[in-house]
């Protein structure tokens, strides 16, 4: 959050959506680095905040 404070793993209703848009799953509700599920999730996250800046850098272009 903007408080720099880490929560673990995001569950708001954006997040639940696309996770299970891109894998037909559901989110995990732990953090382990050998579990599969969370393992999709760290590529979800990477794949979502790729996507964030790209959005932010399309939208500063349009900007300028």
């Amino acid at each position: 959050d903007y408080s720099h404070n880490y929560y673990g793993v995001c569950h708001c209703d954006k997040c639940q959506a696309l996770f299970h848009d891109m894998f037909g799953l559901k989110l995990p509700t732990q953090e382990d680095p050998e579990d599969p599920l969370y393992q999709k999730y760290m590529v979800f996250k990477r794949e979502t905040m790729k996507a964030m800046m790209y959005s932010f850098s399309e939208s500063t272009k349009a900007a300028a």
